[in-house]
């Protein structure tokens, strides 16, 4: 494949093509993988713009927090049902993205937390009966599963995420210096 490009300088007509980019059909190729990985690697729009809820049950009462991957959310619209489908606790999250409600005396199963968080962004999360009980407790900590939870969520990312991403932006650099130095070679 072989691009051109009139030479301005020149305008005399004589059937001079001007500067010739000359792409292999190797080339071509190594730009299409090149592009695609760029793709793959960068956007995520399903990921970019995800909702979360989380909850436990702590001192008698469960608490949620609810977020998108980038801010909290706020006026989310929470609903809170029993195994059977039964609405048994309903409201919206504060401007921190927080719902608290005492454990409901009646229930004799676990729960499922719905958000809703507008535009179709939606999450679920289920405490078990065990953790309702074990957190009706005024003076019980949290479970150990929530204790984990936790602890896994305030890490942040780990080191092979981080080196992930210094090694992309390596690559990326030494791919243009390529290009750079494939262009000068050509060109001079």
């Amino acid at each position: 494949m072989i691009c051109c490009f009139k030479d301005k300088g020149n305008l005399d007509g004589e059937g001079v093509l001007g500067k010739c980019l000359v792409l292999t059909a190797r080339h071509f190729q190594m730009m299409v993988v090149f592009c695609l990985a760029l793709v793959f690697m960068t956007a995520s729009p399903a990921r970019a713009h995800k909702v979360y809820v989380f909850a436990w049950a702590e001192k008698g009462m469960v608490f949620t927090e609810s977020s998108f991957s980038d801010k909290k959310v706020r006026g989310g619209s929470i609903k809170v049902l029993d195994d059977s489908g039964r609405v048994v606790v309903s409201g919206t999250t504060d401007n921190e993205g927080n719902f608290s409600f005492p454990v409901p005396a009646d229930i004799q199963s676990g729960l499922e937390i719905r958000l809703d968080a507008s535009m179709g962004h939606q999450a679920v999360w289920h405490i078990s009966e065990k953790e309702l009980h074990d957190g009706a407790d005024p003076d019980s900590g949290p479970s150990p599963e929530v204790a984990a939870a936790r602890k896994e969520l305030a890490k942040g990312p780990g080191i092979l995420k981080i080196l992930a991403g210094i090694g992309i932006i390596f690559s990326l650099a030494g791919v243009s210096i390529l290009i750079r130095k494939k262009r000068r070679k050509s060109h001079g």
